[in-house]
C-alpha cells in the first residue's frame, strides 16, 4: 500500500512539473502534492547529503551553467539560436543526461532532442521521436508504473534547466502559457 501511495504521489510530481505554476523543487528534494488539485498542498523534505569525496572517489563534476539567452528565444535570430544552443544547453543537458544514464546517453547530440532529421526540420520541437505523453493525471501515473526514473528525472532536472535555459518562465495552467514536458515532447 505504502510503494503504491508512493508511487501515486510520484507520478503527481510528474503531472505537477508538467502544468505546475511553480517549478518542482532542487533533485535534492522529494515533494509530495495532493491528488485534489482544489487542496493542494505541499510538504518538501530535504534528503541526505552525499557523504564527503575520499581521495580515491573523483569529486562530482560542477554542474554546466544554467544561462538564459540574452532576449527572448522568439527574437533570437537562427544563428543566436545555434550559438545559445552550442555554448549553454548542450553542454548542460549533455552533463546531466550522462549523469542521469551514462550507457544510455554515451553519445548525446543535437539528434538526442531534435530527432534523426533534426537538421531538415530546422530543429523545431516539439519532437514526434521522443516518447509521445499522456494528456491525463491517470496516463502518466500509468507511465510511472513503468518510467517512474525518467519522469522524475525530466520533471525535476530537464524541464526546468530547460526553462531558465530557454529564458521561458515554468508553464502556468492559469494562462496556458510558459515552458512544459509538451515543448519537447508530443501528446499521445
Amino acid at each position: 500500500m505504502l510503494e503504491l501511495s508512493a508511487l501515486a504521489l510520484s507520478a503527481m510530481l510528474v503531472v505537477t512539473a508538467c502544468g505546475s505554476k511553480t517549478q518542482p523543487p532542487p533533485p535534492t528534494e522529494v515533494q509530495a502534492t495532493s491528488p485534489d488539485p482544489t487542496t493542494a498542498t505541499t510538504a518538501t523534505t530535504a534528503t541526505t547529503a552525499p557523504a564527503a569525496t575520499t581521495a580515491t572517489t573523483a569529486p562530482p563534476a560542477v554542474p554546466a551553467p544554467l544561462t538564459p539567452p540574452p532576449k527572448p528565444w522568439h527574437d533570437l535570430s537562427d544563428d543566436e539560436k545555434k550559438a545559445h544552443m552550442k555554448d549553454v544547453i548542450m553542454p548542460a543537458m549533455k552533463q546531466r543526461f550522462q549523469a542521469f544514464d551514462g550507457e544510455e546517453f554515451a553519445k548525446f547530440t543535437c539528434a538526442t532532442c531534435h530527432g534523426a532529421n533534426a537538421r531538415d526540420v530546422k530543429f523545431e520541437m516539439p519532437n514526434p521521436e521522443l516518447t509521445k505523453l499522456p494528456e491525463t493525471r491517470e496516463g502518466f501515473e500509468k507511465l510511472a508504473q513503468t518510467k517512474q526514473k525518467a519522469l522524475d528525472f525530466m520533471g525535476q532536472v530537464v524541464m526546468p534547466d530547460m526553462a531558465t535555459m530557454l529564458g521561458e518562465p515554468p508553464f502556468d495552467p492559469a494562462t496556458n502559457k510558459g515552458f512544459s514536458c509538451y515543448n519537447c515532447h508530443t501528446k499521445q
